[in-house]
């Protein structure tokens, strides 16, 4: 039996599902467990979430997330090597203090 790989972003549990159904075995590994959504990725969740249910996300909230993912891309992003260091010395920041 062959082996792939497959890197999805949170909705791999659906790809999951239709590899399953068309014969395949799927078997899923998280990386950086727990896992803390960036301001932004907040954001966006949010605003799915609102507009699939015909809402909206106040200004105050959206305003909220932006001036905290702003100090997120400056005070982490623009000072490691990559995204996944800035990630992972944001949340070092956030939980160790």
């Amino acid at each position: 039996m062959k082996k792939g790989l497959c890197i999805a972003g949170f909705d791999g549990k659906h790809i999951k599902t239709h590899l399953n159904e068309v014969g395949y075995r799927v078997d899923i590994k998280h990386m950086y467990l727990p896992y803390n959504f960036t301001p932004l990725e907040i954001l966006i969740h949010e605003m799915e979430r609102k507009v699939s249910t015909g809402f909206t996300v106040s200004s105050e909230r959206m305003k909220q997330l932006i001036e905290h993912q702003a100090c997120f891309v400056r005070d982490y992003v623009t000072l490691s090597e990559n995204y996944d260091q800035a990630y992972i010395n944001w949340m070092q920041s956030k939980f160790l203090g």
